[in-house]
């Protein structure tokens, strides 16, 4: 059995808050070879890691994250820490792990690009987003950018999975497990082999639905618990 790509989600946010110092240290703590982070910018365009749109459901603060400055989002906290910027999380993680950015919202493309070049870390950067076209603009800036096509329900075909990966270039498909049937998980890892794309598939917390997506060969597993792949 080949090794896994043992990706946290938002951090291991099945241990501290997504999304945080906290989650982002413990998957390193843990052994993590890659975290998923999610990406988008507040009023004066400072890019945050922050999941929802809304503020509700994580912090004590109300409203569109994009309505407030970043100073202003200082107020308002998730397991009383801060929402961290971009910057931060990328000056923690810098050659401790890979780190897989979502981008969440259209328009974030150059800063991105410019804060991994700040680091020096294109080569340890993977961008993913449902925002197909907004990977496709990352390849029109720099042709050997990473990027992943996320897939929120189950393609048409998977022959147009497979031609859109290889179209933008990209190096992997990620699909959820809950919205995908598992024997189109297994023909995708089938025919993508060939084609030299990778799979992984998220959001995965289960150890038998670990172990199984193991034994048929995906690439990489995102999971809120990393120590469990």
């Amino acid at each position: 059995m080949n090794k896994v790509l043992r990706i946290a989600h938002r951090g291991a946010s099945g241990y501290e808050p997504e999304n945080t110092i906290k989650a982002f240290s413990k998957a390193v703590s843990l052994g993590a070879d890659m975290i998923e982070i999610d990406v988008r910018r507040t009023r004066d365009r400072h890019i945050v890691t922050f999941h929802d749109f809304m503020l509700r459901r994580l912090t004590n603060g109300t409203g569109r994250l994009r309505n407030y400055t970043f100073h202003e989002l200082k107020r308002f906290t998730i397991g009383g820490e801060e929402i961290p910027s971009l910057l931060d999380v990328l000056s923690l993680l810098k050659g401790k792990c890979q780190i897989n950015i979502e981008i969440k919202e259209r328009g974030l493309v150059k800063d991105l690009v410019e804060a991994i070049r700040k680091y020096g870390m294109e080569g340890d950067v993977l961008f993913s987003s449902y925002l197909h076209f907004e990977l496709l603009k990352l390849k029109a800036i720099d042709k050997d950018l990473r990027i992943a096509l996320l897939f929120l329900t189950r393609p048409t075909s998977l022959k147009t999975a497979i031609k859109l990966g290889l179209e933008t270039q990209a190096e992997a498909l990620t699909f959820r497990l809950k919205r995908i049937p598992k024997k189109f998980i297994i023909s995708a890892v089938e025919e993508a082999r060939q084609w030299n794309l990778k799979i992984n598939v998220c959001t995965i917390n289960d150890v038998d639905d670990i172990e199984w997506l193991k034994s048929i060969g995906v690439h990489g597993i995102i999971s809120d618990f990393p120590d469990r792949i």
